[in-house]
């Protein structure tokens, strides 16, 4: 699923209750009637971001990537000490 398809999918989730209890019973079918083609056996857990925190995913390493890439060191280091700037 492509940045463009993700966003119509959050849109549709959003704005239509039907669509979302859709996309959390039956994933593949609800990503299909978006256009998006899904294995039939999808298993997709739905995580509702709160004001208080969000969820991040790691997608699975694409298999063409080297064994250095596998073990390289992230580009960006996060420090127990940074912080978020809160509104």
């Amino acid at each position: 699923m492509n940045n463009m398809q993700f966003t119509k999918v959050i849109a549709q989730a959003w704005s239509d209750p039907n669509f979302l209890w859709q996309l959390f019973e039956r994933p593949s079918q609800a990503l299909a009637e978006q256009g998006i083609a899904a294995p039939d056996n999808l298993n997709a857990m739905l995580v509702f971001s709160t004001p208080e925190g969000t969820f991040l995913t790691v997608p699975t390493k694409p298999s063409h990537l080297s064994s250095t890439a596998q073990n390289a060191r992230p580009a960006i280091e996060m420090e127990e000490s940074c912080h978020v700037a809160e509104d």
